[in-house]
């Protein structure tokens, strides 16, 4: 009877230490519930479901935009439609384009030196030369017997190259690269031995 008794009066005591401790801090324990009132009130006031339907509509119009860019409406829509990875290749064919147009003005300066009318001729040369290039006339709709001109044409196979990644996002040949770049390379030492042997009777001319 007697160790029931002390584990009946440690209980009791436990108890009444547990609402001793209640009564100290019944005084926080009303300040939490005051501020999870205040807490729940703010909550109810903020009009979620008015901020879950602005954000439902601005998913909306992001997906509408979205939806745009993907397709061909818009000029962003078509930029992105339009840019192809085949884009890298073009520098190669600019590097080309211009050690073939420095080894032409190394040649067509060193004549201006010697021949005044060499401007003049150049400029019939080059006009000649934008019409034999098919730019704004496709290469099939150049007459047969003077088709072959073309071949002969380092810019025709530049040309080629920018029309099949610009327009039409494919790749462009291999083969007109190699000739673009023999073009340019095969210039640009022409013109750089030309100049090199040309400029000694520079002195006696200027």
């Amino acid at each position: 009877m007697n160790p029931n008794s002390g584990s009946l009066g440690k209980s009791l005591k436990n108890m009444e230490s547990i609402t001793g401790n209640l009564s100290k801090n019944n005084g926080k324990i009303d300040s939490a519930i005051d501020n999870f009132s205040k807490i729940s009130g703010k909550l109810a006031n903020a009009k979620i479901s008015e901020s879950i339907e602005s954000l439902r509509n601005s998913l909306t119009k992001l997906d509408g935009l979205l939806g745009k860019m993907t397709s061909k409406e818009g000029t962003l829509g078509l930029l992105l439609n339009q840019f192809s990875i085949f884009l890298v290749m073009l520098p190669f064919y600019m590097a080309a384009v211009g050690l073939f147009a420095v080894g032409l003005a190394w040649i067509v300066s060193s004549l201006h030196v010697f021949l005044r009318d060499t401007a003049q001729v150049l400029s019939v040369v080059l006009t000649f030369w934008f019409w034999m290039t098919p730019i704004f006339i496709d290469e099939d709709k150049f007459p047969s017997r003077v088709r072959f001109l073309l071949f002969a044409n380092p810019l025709y196979y530049v040309v080629r190259a920018y029309r099949a990644v610009l327009l039409h996002s494919a790749m462009p040949s291999l083969a007109d690269l190699a000739i673009a770049a023999a073009f340019g390379v095969g210039a640009f030492i022409a013109g750089g031995l030309f100049f090199r042997y040309m400029k000694r009777g520079f002195a006696d001319v200027l």
